[in-house]
């Protein structure tokens, strides 16, 4: 969809009269892709569009004629226009002319419908519309696809891959460890009392000693 917030017409305007009378409706692409369209008229009978379809490339406009009947004598609904709009891509280059032809459009397809009015004031000439309306470009897919274009996509990187994985301590280091916090946890118990003895009761149960007894006493024993 559009990023920024469009005004799209919401009627076109014929001059209030028995004859027959033409006028322009211009499509305006400012995107950087290329956009394929078609127009739908619900009375083709009252109301004829010239091209029904074209391709609108980024930066172009188009203009198609609308050329409008009148309404007959009885009848007192005007006829609709319908546009439809998807992005060209490799995405859909499959469907793309069953599109055209068919009639698979879908609501998220569609710029702006455009009902029929008649004034016996002044009609412009023109209605201009700015592409893609309230037609969707971004299309999902159902089914895994092998030709989506991700040449504009940087691959991503994890978080932790310049990061060294640090070795395992082996049994015989942590040992070794255990026993010189415990040399220095009694050296410090000697001077502050019972405080220390809670932390060699955590040390022994952490690392308990080769021949399965306690050295210290319960947590919280004090010395």
């Amino acid at each position: 969809m559009s990023s920024t917030m469009v005004t799209l017409p919401s009627k076109m305007i014929f001059p209030e009269s028995s004859k027959t009378t033409t006028r322009g409706l211009t499509l305006r692409n400012n995107k950087r892709h290329d956009i394929i369209v078609k127009i739908r008229v619900s009375n083709p009978a009252l109301l004829a569009i010239g091209p029904a379809s074209d391709v609108v490339r980024a930066g172009e406009t188009r203009m198609f004629s609308v050329t409008y009947k009148g309404l007959p004598r009885g009848q007192i609904n005007h006829p609709s226009i319908s546009i439809y709009a998807r992005s060209i891509g490799p995405q859909n280059i499959a469907d793309r002319r069953a599109w055209i032809e068919g009639n698979s459009e879908t609501k998220s397809q569609l710029v702006c419908h455009l009902p029929i009015v008649t004034s016996p004031t002044y009609a412009a000439l023109e209605t201009l519309i700015d592409l893609p309306g309230n037609a969707i470009m971004v299309e999902s897919k159902v089914h895994p696809t092998f030709d989506a274009d991700d040449s504009d996509t940087f691959t991503a990187k994890r978080v932790d891959c310049d990061m060294a994985t640090a070795a395992r301590l082996r049994h015989e280091d942590m040992v070794a460890l255990a026993g010189d916090e415990t040399e220095t946890a009694n050296i410090v118990n000697d001077n502050q009392g019972g405080v220390l003895s809670w932390l060699s009761c955590l040390y022994n149960a952490v690392f308990p000693p080769a021949n399965g007894k306690e050295d210290t006493v319960p947590c919280g024993g004090g010395k």
